[in-house]
Parts: C-alpha cells; sequence; structure tokens
C-alpha cells in the first residue's frame, strides 16, 4: 500500500486490507517522506494499531504512485502478488 498525505481514510483503508482471508497474506506499506518528518508518527501509530504485522517503509520523498509501486520490486525476495487499485474504492470489510 503506498500512503501519500495520510488522512482518515488510513484507517478505514487499512482495516479493509487485514481483513481479507488471503492466506499468507503481509501487508507493505511505503509512506512517501520522510521517517524524521512530522507526520511520520502518527502515520506510524495508526498502520502499528491497526495493521501490526504491516511492514512500515519509508520512502525518502514523494516518487509518485507509480513510482512507489515501483519500490516494492526491490523490497519483497521470493513469490509476489502485486494488487494496485488507484481507484479509492474501499475493499470489503467482514
Amino acid at each position: 500500500m503506498v500512503v501519500h498525505e495520510p488522512g482518515e481514510w488510513l484507517t478505514e483503508s487499512l482495516q479493509g486490507v487485514v481483513a481479507q482471508d488471503y492466506p499468507q497474506l503481509q501487508l507493505l506499506v511505503l509512506v512517501s517522506g520522510q521517517e524524521e518528518d512530522s507526520q511520520a508518527g502518527p502515520t506510524r501509530d495508526v498502520i502499528s494499531t491497526v495493521a501490526p504485522s504491516a511492514v512500515v517503509r519509508f520512502l525518502g520523498g514523494n516518487p509518485g504512485f507509480a513510482g512507489g509501486c515501483n519500490s516494492v520490486l526491490q523490497l519483497v525476495q521470493g513469490d509476489n502478488g502485486l494488487f494496485w487499485d488507484n481507484t479509492n474504492k474501499k475493499l470489503g470489510i467482514g
């Protein structure tokens, strides 16, 4: 999941991902900006509360949605599946 300028939508989006029943799903959250940015702490808090097993990486800047998605290829090993949705649709919960 690529996160840029998180707002109230972040909690609901994470809940939708966490509620999926796909076996062995691992959530990688790529956050635009630096880990030292003022938004980093609150963003990390939301992620760790809603999706405690998520892996969080800061992108160091704002590479855009496509650049953020492409960076995942440098962060995963083994078999992977990438699910992109840039249409602002909610994943089903429950």
